[in-house]
């Protein structure tokens, strides 16, 4: 099966891919956000009068964590999908890549390193020694989060 402009794919150059767990299919591309059900593409985009919008069209990553929420990391902040509205709360910190710990918790890096506070419903600064940019995120048994740059990995 080929899927493509004719069917509703916003941009040919995929740059992330996510089955969520209802089988869905999630295509991030350099011009917006696609959702593919198996017939049917809705595709997402920015709107500059729309808070509730994708950030950005960019997408860089696309992450289902274990309470089955959608995240989407855009060139302009991450966004959170909400399937009751079917639509997006917006948060800042830009998003190349987003984890979760094994304790639960959402830690995403781009520009910096930031966690997901629950109850303030807000990104939070990891403080850390360098600037580069964050390429990819990984943790490992122990629960130590790798940080992957231009430069460097550490944990």
């Amino acid at each position: 099966m080929h899927i493509t402009g004719k069917d509703g794919l916003p941009y040919q150059q995929v740059e992330e891919l996510l089955q969520d767990d209802k089988g869905r299919l999630w295509i991030g591309t350099r011009n917006g956000l696609s959702r593919y059900d198996g017939y049917n593409i809705v595709s997402y985009f920015n709107q500059e009068d729309n808070q509730n919008s994708l950030t950005h069209n960019t997408i860089e990553c696309i992450f289902q964590d274990s309470k089955k929420r959608i995240w989407i990391g855009t060139h302009d902040g991450t966004c959170l999908y909400r399937p009751e509205t079917d639509d997006f709360k917006r948060y800042e910190p830009i998003a190349s890549s987003i984890i979760e710990t094994h304790d639960g918790k959402i830690v995403c890096g781009g520009k910096q390193l930031y966690y997901y506070d629950e109850k303030s419903d807000n990104f939070i600064l990891v403080q850390r020694k360098d600037s580069e940019y964050i390429i990819s995120l990984a943790v490992d048994e122990q629960n130590r989060i790798f940080v992957a740059t231009n430069n460097s990995i550490f944990y």
